[in-house]
């Protein structure tokens, strides 16, 4: 904040960015940390969809649909919604182009939340059902949950950046409910794999089929579960800081602290793909042994012999 002019300390520039004063060092500290993100998140998300192109990293093929759901909207936020947030710390974005930051900001963020719920949920269910979950969810069930979520995304995103302020509230509650929702089904999965784990050490050998099946579901769940407490670190700030906007004190506080705990947010979509890495030898290695220009080139190879082969 600048200083008063009687001061003898010497004065911080500072300029507005929606009635938040923050000062030109904090504007030049938000935009690399946001621009190091969208990088850093770009090329971590589109290695997401390479890997799962060129193998089925995490095991099961209906997994790996609402992990790419996950990077998708990760993606969107790392290409589209941060660069407009760059633009819009620097007073450089028009009231037009700054409602659809907030549309798609509100997409992705809906889009986040919804396959995080989607996927606890499958873990719930894949460890529920061990050996039947494999033909319950099919893979046209999966991509249908997938359809779901986007359409659902997109029109609650679109209503609640464009329209009535209470459809906003709709939005926010939404996220709030999934947030809530979510630790209920790894309570429930925690439960599963105790007693689970105690009954299979005494009904099958250390070699069955059914152990290690769910051997993998259970270090599957374990990466979600990293996946999703990274998320609330994110968030949380973000989703608390509204409460505190009551006396005109708390709300200029509020305020102030705004853009940085919008960015933790943004930020959190670049971490994801490094996680996988971290927690997935599976992920691990399929790019310690995938040539990306290759992996490139066999995709295109393979999409231009479906092409040839419908035209035949």
């Amino acid at each position: 904040m600048a200083s008063s002019p009687n001061s003898s300390e010497v004065s911080v520039p500072t300029k507005t960015v929606n009635s938040m004063a923050i000062t030109q060092i904090e504007v030049v500290l938000l935009s690399s940390l946001n621009v190091l993100s969208t990088l850093i998140g770009t090329f971590g998300n589109i290695l997401v969809f390479l890997v799962v192109a060129k193998c089925r990293y995490l095991g099961w093929q209906k997994t790996e649909y609402f992990i790419c759901s996950l990077a998708g909207s990760d993606l969107l936020v790392c290409l589209v919604a941060q660069p407009m947030y760059i633009t819009h710390l620097n007073e450089a974005l028009s009231t037009r182009i700054n409602t659809l930051r907030t549309t798609v900001t509100w997409i992705a963020t809906l889009a986040s939340v919804s396959s995080l719920l989607t996927i606890s949920i499958d873990r719930f269910l894949a460890l529920l059902f061990l050996r039947r979950y494999r033909t319950m969810m099919k893979t046209r069930t999966a991509l249908i949950l997938v359809m779901v979520t986007w359409l659902f995304s997109v029109a609650i995103g679109i209503s609640a950046s464009s329209f009535h302020r209470t459809l906003r509230f709709v939005a926010q509650y939404f996220v709030i409910a999934v947030l809530i929702a979510v630790p209920i089904f790894y309570v429930g999965i925690f439960l599963i794999v105790r007693i689970q784990c105690s009954e299979m050490k005494k009904r099958f050998p250390s070699l069955s089929r059914t152990l290690r099946t769910f051997t993998r579901e259970k270090t599957i769940a374990k990466l979600i579960a990293i996946v999703i407490g990274v998320f609330y670190i994110c968030y949380t700030p973000l989703i608390v800081l509204p409460f505190f906007f009551g006396s005109r004190s708390s709300r200029f506080i509020a305020l102030r602290v705004f853009p940085w705990v919008n960015t933790l947010a943004l930020c959190n979509s670049c971490v994801n793909p490094y996680i996988y890495y971290w927690r997935s030898w599976r992920f691990r290695y399929a790019i310690q042994n995938m040539h990306l220009g290759k992996t490139m080139f066999r995709i295109k190879s393979k999409r231009i012999d479906r092409e040839v082969v419908n035209a035949v």
